[in-house]
């Protein structure tokens, strides 16, 4: 669902080399410059569960543009590694 095929040369989105992927988030196309970048794959938590899974199970990955990972995915309990986009983890300088 996250990777666009067709290639529209639209200046106002971007490259054509960034139109392969498309973020989730904002729609827009990625950049190969983004090398924080993410795939992000989404299943059933309960697959895993007493080895439930299968082949057929159902599962889906989107892309997205680093900042609007970083800016959607914030968490209430828990943030995301820094080294998932390409960064240092401050905390370990601490």
């Amino acid at each position: 669902m996250g990777r666009k095929r067709t290639l529209p040369c639209d200046p106002e989105k971007g490259s054509i080399e960034a139109l392969e992927f498309q973020c989730w988030f904002c729609g827009q196309g990625i950049e190969r410059s983004d090398v924080g970048a993410v795939i992000i794959t989404i299943e059933s938590l309960w697959r895993w569960e007493s080895e439930s899974q299968s082949d057929d199970d159902p599962v889906q990955s989107v892309y997205a543009h680093s900042h609007c990972a970083k800016a959607k995915l914030e968490g209430a309990t828990m943030d995301i590694e820094p080294s998932i986009f390409g960064e240092e983890d401050d905390t370990r300088l601490q």
